[in-house]
């Protein structure tokens, strides 16, 4: 989970070193990097602004250093989300599918290609395309399985999914493989553990999509 006190520490840290990479080397990965981390803290501040102005920065560098690397993808990853929490659905679906264009020849089974499915599924889950959202959602999930990788977020989404066709039996299913991956997740992290209150919001998100 993600406090504010470790989010205004993180901006903190970014900006100095934003500071000091902007005279020391103003087109270069390290320069990329920390903007990625100043665009991943304003995504969790929801400063769409912010987010918009850091994560354009690292792609333009990226763009620079290799324009098909997975680095560039990842960027186009964080900008889709910046635009989707403004609103700009149809702008966030074209940056994931250059996303995956870029993970196809390069790795397409990586864990980081399986997030970027895992947006556009979301993506597609609020655009009312549930088909193809699933699809995108089974292969995030398959493809961190395949790599002994867990992601929660997966089989929440797909719960969702499910609850909104009113296959609660498998939605709640699908919520309880989330707790298991988050207790894993959590495990391997040494994070707090809060499986428990993921599972009673998320029952609570599954009757509410039900309903």
């Amino acid at each position: 989970a993600h406090h504010r006190g470790d989010d205004d520490a993180a901006e903190n840290l970014f900006r100095r070193e934003l500071s000091l990479f902007e005279k020391l080397d103003p087109s270069g990965k390290l320069m990329r990097d920390t903007l990625v981390g100043l665009g991943e803290v304003a995504l969790q501040r929801h400063q769409a602004d912010r987010a918009a102005e850091a994560w354009q920065r690292a792609l333009e560098i990226s763009d620079k250093l290799n324009p098909l690397g997975p680095d560039t993808a990842w960027c186009l990853g964080g900008l889709a989300d910046t635009a989707k929490l403004q609103g700009r659905s149809a702008e966030a679906g074209k940056l994931l599918e250059r996303a995956l264009a870029i993970w196809q020849p390069v790795n397409p089974e990586a864990v980081d290609a399986g997030v970027i499915r895992l947006k556009l599924g979301v993506l597609l889950l609020d655009q009312g395309d549930a088909a193809a959202a699933e699809a995108q959602i089974r292969e995030a999930i398959r493809i961190h399985e395949k790599n002994r990788a867990v992601l929660p977020e997966g089989h929440q989404a797909l719960a969702r999914l499910q609850a909104r066709r009113g296959q609660l039996q498998e939605a709640a299913a699908s919520y309880r493989a989330a707790v298991d991956a988050l207790e894993i997740q959590q495990t391997r992290l040494g994070g707090t553990r809060e499986s428990q209150w993921f599972y009673g919001s998320s029952l609570g998100d599954l009757y509410l999509e039900a309903a």
